[in-house]
């Protein structure tokens, strides 16, 4: 791989594209492909093939340039998504175009997962789920939003558990949710979304399995995204309420009154960090009341 950059600072700083189409360069880059299962598996070696490839395009007759641009494609992908900056402006043009594509059907999501959670429309979280698939998959794992997408996923296979009783949708909920939290990520993404998620993925599989260890972990995967959306997070109140709902289900489960008696006081707390106005005001009301009147008795 060197060799191959200081060829292509070689060609840079002469302009001369001759050697981009030596026969041993050519074998040579032949080789270095092969050794590359998948571009995302090394983003620098991606760059160096993407930038070589993207050269020879540049250089080649209209007709014969296509196999060098689609390859140019291929690599600088995931470099795109570790990093746009790094991609030849045209390039970046066309992934960012990609990408807006991408959010469009993000968006067309979360307006199907809204739709279901109204009225429990079926064919809206089947639809949902099914896009949600389809972005992940051609998410590449170094995307700086590939934990996100992976956790959007979780709570759509979450739901459609719940509407429909699949188990192998929850089991895969589980799966995806543990991937959004152990996949790479720029230093600033918040993490307390992604932990809450999977967090509501271990309720529901406590509720499906009886096991406690599923509620044990929900509760402190809650009690870890709480700790990250500190007072003023525009989400800190939906993490708190989520934890107080996993502290009920663990107390229902065990009988713990401490436990519960920290669900009413993540609770209390839940509410007064939600506007009059929310859309999920009245239920978060409701649950302090039951857990108000648990005590109570």
């Amino acid at each position: 791989m060197a060799k191959l950059r200081a060829i292509l600072e070689e060609c840079s700083a002469t302009r001369d594209a001759l050697p981009l189409f030596d026969k041993k360069t050519t074998k040579n880059v032949t080789k270095l492909v092969a050794t590359l299962a998948e571009p995302a598996d090394d983003v620098d070696a991606a760059y160096t093939l993407g930038w070589f490839h993207w050269l020879r395009y540049e250089h080649l007759p209209e007709g014969k340039d296509r196999d060098d641009l689609d390859a140019a494609v291929t690599f600088f992908g995931p470099v795109f998504s570790a990093d746009p900056t790094r991609v030849p402006d045209d390039l970046r043009a066309y992934f960012l175009r990609q990408e807006a594509s991408t959010e469009r059907a993000l968006d067309r999501a979360a307006e199907l997962l809204d739709i279901h959670q109204l009225d429990g429309d079926l064919a809206a979280i089947e639809e949902a789920t099914a896009l949600l698939r389809q972005i992940v998959a051609e998410t590449a794992p170094q995307h700086r939003h590939y934990a996100d997408r992976l956790s959007d996923l979780g709570t759509a296979l979450r739901l459609r558990h719940a509407a429909t009783g699949d188990r192998f949708a929850l089991a895969e909920a589980l799966e995806v949710s543990r991937m959004a939290i152990a996949a790479p990520a720029p230093p600033s993404t918040d993490r307390a979304p992604h932990l809450s998620n999977l967090g509501r993925v271990l309720v529901s599989l406590y509720h499906s399995t009886k096991v406690l260890h599923f509620i044990v972990e929900a509760t402190q995967v809650s009690r870890t995204a709480v700790e990250l959306a500190p007072d003023g997070h525009p989400d800190r109140g939906t993490y708190l309420s989520n934890l107080s709902n996993a502290l009920t289900v663990h107390y229902n489960g065990t009988g713990n009154t401490e436990v519960l008696r920290e669900a009413l006081d993540l609770s209390r707390e839940a509410l007064a960090a939600t506007p009059a106005g929310h859309i999920d005001y009245e239920v978060r009301r409701r649950h302090l009341e039951s857990l108000e009147a648990g005590v109570r008795r």
